[in-house]
C-alpha cells in the first residue's frame, strides 16, 4: 500500500487573554468546509518543512513567533492509500492573510467556535491537543 505524509497547521494568535485560531474555508468545488492549513509533505521534506511550505502557499505567511509540534498525529486510508498526518501550531501576530485559490474565506475564532466549524473529528482532536500544549 502506498503511504503519503500530510500536515495540518493551526495558525494561532494571542489577543489579550484569548487565543484565536485561523480557519480557512475550502472553495465550493473542493467541498466548501472549514479546515486549518493542510497539505501533503513533498519527497525530501521533513514534516516541519512541509508545514512551513503549506502555510506560505495557503496564507502567504513566512514568519512565525513560535512553532509547536507536532502535537498530534493519526493515520487513515483512502482509495487504497495510507495517509500519516501530523498536526502543528504556528503563532503569528496580527498579520494580513493572502488566501490561495483553494480557499474562499478565512476566520479567526476561539476554540469553541473552531470546534463547531470543523467537520472532521481528527481536525478537532488535533486542535484540542494544540490548545492543551498552549497551556489553556
Amino acid at each position: 500500500m502506498q503511504v503519503k505524509r500530510k500536515v495540518q497547521v493551526y495558525l494561532f494568535r494571542r489577543t489579550g487573554r484569548a487565543v484565536e485560531f485561523l480557519l480557512l474555508k475550502r472553495v465550493q468545488k473542493l467541498r466548501g468546509f472549514w479546515q486549518p492549513v493542510t497539505g501533503t509533505v513533498e519527497e525530501g521534506e521533513t514534516s516541519r518543512q512541509g508545514a512551513h511550505r503549506e502555510v506560505k502557499e495557503e496564507t502567504g505567511l513566512e514568519d512565525f513567533q513560535h512553532v509547536v509540534g507536532p502535537v498530534y498525529s493519526f493515520t487513515f486510508v483512502k482509495n487504497r492509500v495510507e495517509f500519516h498526518e501530523e498536526v502543528f501550531g504556528m503563532e503569528v501576530g496580527n498579520v494580513p492573510i493572502t488566501l490561495s485559490n483553494e480557499h474562499s474565506e478565512q476566520r479567526w475564532v476561539i476554540l469553541k467556535e473552531a470546534l463547531e466549524l470543523l467537520r472532521y473529528v481528527q481536525n478537532k482532536k488535533g486542535l484540542c491537543r494544540l490548545e492543551q500544549q498552549l497551556g489553556r
